[in-house]
């Protein structure tokens, strides 16, 4: 009676699953969906059964086949700190996009290599040391492994697709595998075991870029890498920041806990409103008067005196505020003359307003008071 039962609510194929998994101990390289994987979890290792379990929980039924038509037809799915060590009930999920695993016990990646419509994965603070399983996966664009025990990127260079990646707290030190992913516009290898960053030289289309707390002494490959608006090199060997002195996009630049006494290469990045060049070795800083939008500066631990960095802010504070009141001022007289409704005085007006605009887009502070 409970085999008819069986076959009355699964159909013939699932029933039959259920009878060779039980004859069989529950082999689950038997099982082709998630469905099942329930039907069979009394029989299932202990790490196999909690991830149904907690599948069965996103899906918010206890029923296999109600489950099974919920998380199949799921884009996006998030497990993070469930405890989770086994992947393999999740490898039927073909239509995920965003899969967030963070926070698990996650060591073994294989059942996601079948996942390759993924655009997004998250797997910060794992067990992970073989990506071999992601090289399939080909539509990422933004992938997180940070906090792992990676060390070889390898696998990695085959995901083109990616503008997004994270791999900090690792133990990596070559990553000429990532020269290939020539679409990325960040990429995060803070606090890992980098000496050369020569392969990043191809990588301009970089917005953004932390190789903090590596072992990194030459800059000279970053120098092509036109497009960086923020940067963080801190807690490395630097004591030459020349090849820095043409990227004048960048916004935000750390160079904390170097070997660096020279910070006149720097005069030219007037773009950037924060630099850090704490516990370095600095001991003028008169170039960097000329970087007018900067706001925030860490001179702290140089034998400079701090002082000289308020000295500098406070300059630019000043100028800043003389530069709002400008434009401000001219947005007063525009008002003013178009009041006068005459062709003379509309024409000056206007005149006025981009003269204010150019000011407001110059210190980043676009107003459309006009309109």
């Amino acid at each position: 009676m409970k085999t008819l039962s069986i076959l009355a609510g699964w159909g013939l194929a699932a029933s039959a699953t259920i009878l060779l998994a039980s004859a069989a101990g529950a082999n689950p390289q038997r099982f082709a969906s998630f469905g099942d994987w329930c039907a069979n979890k009394e029989n299932l290792p202990a790490e196999a059964k909690h991830t149904v379990e907690v599948l069965l929980l996103k899906a918010k039924t206890q029923e296999c086949d109600r489950a099974q038509i919920t998380l199949t037809n799921l884009t996006e799915l998030s497990l993070e700190s469930n405890q989770i060590v086994n992947l393999e009930p999740l490898s039927g999920l073909t239509n995920l996009r965003l899969l967030n695993l963070n926070k698990n016990q996650i060591a073994n990646l294989e059942p996601l290599a079948k996942l390759t419509n993924l655009k997004q994965l998250y797997l910060i603070r794992n067990q992970i040391v073989d990506l071999e399983p992601l090289s399939s996966l080909t539509n990422l664009t933004k992938l997180n492994l940070s906090l792992n025990q990676i060390a070889d990127v390898q696998p990695l260079s085959q995901l083109t697709n990616l503008t997004e990646l994270i791999l900090n707290f690792n133990r990596i030190s070559s990553i000429k595998p990532l020269s290939q992913l020539t679409n990325l516009k960040q990429l995060f290898l803070e606090a890992n075991q980098i000496s050369d960053a020569t392969p990043l030289s191809g990588l301009t289309n970089l917005t953004g870029l932390s190789l903090a707390t590596n072992k990194i002494e030459d800059l000279s490959s970053l120098s092509k890498l036109n497009n960086l608006e923020f940067l963080y090199l801190g807690q490395n060997q630097i004591k030459n920041v020349q090849p820095l002195s043409g990227l004048s996009n960048l916004i935000l630049l750390f160079l904390e806990s170097n070997q660096i006494a020279d910070v006149t290469p720097l005069a030219g990045l007037t773009n950037l409103t924060t630099l850090n060049v704490s516990k370095n070795r600095v001991a003028d800083v008169t170039a960097l008067s000329a970087l007018t939008k900067l706001t925030n500066f860490d001179l702290t631990g140089n034998p400079i005196p701090a002082v000289e960095a308020e000295k500098l802010i406070q300059k630019n504070k000043e100028l800043l505020k003389q530069k709002t009141d400008n434009a401000d001022k001219l947005m007063q007289e525009a008002s003013q003359l178009f009041d006068r409704e005459t062709a003379t005085a509309y024409r000056e007006a206007l005149q006025k307003i981009e003269a204010a605009r150019s000011i407001y887009q110059q210190l980043g502070n676009v107003e459309e008071e006009a309109n």
